[in-house]
């Protein structure tokens, strides 16, 4: 079924090999994928309408959530940062919008609490935990969040609610055009980043270093070409 030939394997993962915020156990996961994919395998860890989905589906903003595990805000924060380090902020975040937010007229003194304690920080201050096991992640303000009991406060998010329920990240977009050999690759790379962290990086342009393309978009780029090499622009350092 897939176009992805075991010779070309090698070269896949030595081309990801370059991108530098990417961890030998990444790699690691990565290599197992793709030479899963070349063997025309299917995953067999993911529910099967699932698989059918990711592979035939038209539509595939459902992998915004996929399931409980694997979770993406990659579109909404920094993911070059270590695991340790987003799960501190998380956790805080979650527990502060749970004590200071009763009603919309509260989310002005939780933006401001968070702007304090992450002086450095950029990006969305709405990103957090919203289960209490810490395998999920996402909008603090989505009426999903548990907190809101059902409530859509994005409005008075930084982007607003139309934008980001809107909103389709470049990613998925270009899955779904897609041939079914790349979805094959791109889902077996799904089935290995079993949870928020690995999950979110592949979405994430901050990972790959552009302002546009997250590593599925690198993967599928790279399938789609007749050399065996990335284009330099994802080779970039910042």
């Amino acid at each position: 079924m897939t176009s992805l030939k075991s010779g070309k394997v090698q070269s896949l993962v030595e081309s990801v090999e370059k991108i530098p915020a990417i961890s030998e156990g990444e790699i690691a996961c990565y290599a197992d994928s793709i030479s899963r994919t070349a063997s025309n395998l299917l995953p067999t860890s993911l529910d099967p309408a699932t698989v059918s989905n990711v592979l035939f589906g038209n539509n595939l903003k459902f992998l915004c959530r996929m399931d409980s595990r694997r979770t993406c805000a990659g579109c909404c924060d920094d993911f070059t940062q270590e695991r340790d380090v987003l799960e501190r902020k998380y956790r805080w975040r979650k527990k502060a919008y749970k004590e200071i937010v009763r009603d919309s007229s509260d989310l002005t003194l939780y933006k401001t609490q968070v702007r304090k304690k992450e002086v450095f920080s950029q990006k969305c201050p709405y990103v957090a935990f919203l289960d209490e096991r810490e395998r999920s992640v996402g909008c603090l303000l989505h009426p999903k969040n548990p907190a809101n009991r059902g409530i859509d406060r994005r409005n008075y998010g930084i982007y607003g609610s139309g934008l980001c329920s809107a909103y389709v990240c470049s990613a998925i977009k270009t899955l779904e055009k897609a041939k079914l050999s790349d979805r094959l690759l791109i889902l077996h790379i799904i089935e290995s980043s079993d949870n928020w962290y690995h999950y979110s990086r592949l979405f994430s342009p901050s990972v790959s270093h552009s302002y546009h393309r997250g590593l599925v978009e690198i993967y599928l780029h790279y399938c789609a070409q007749d050399n065996n090499s990335l284009p330099t622009t994802y080779n970039h350092h910042c």
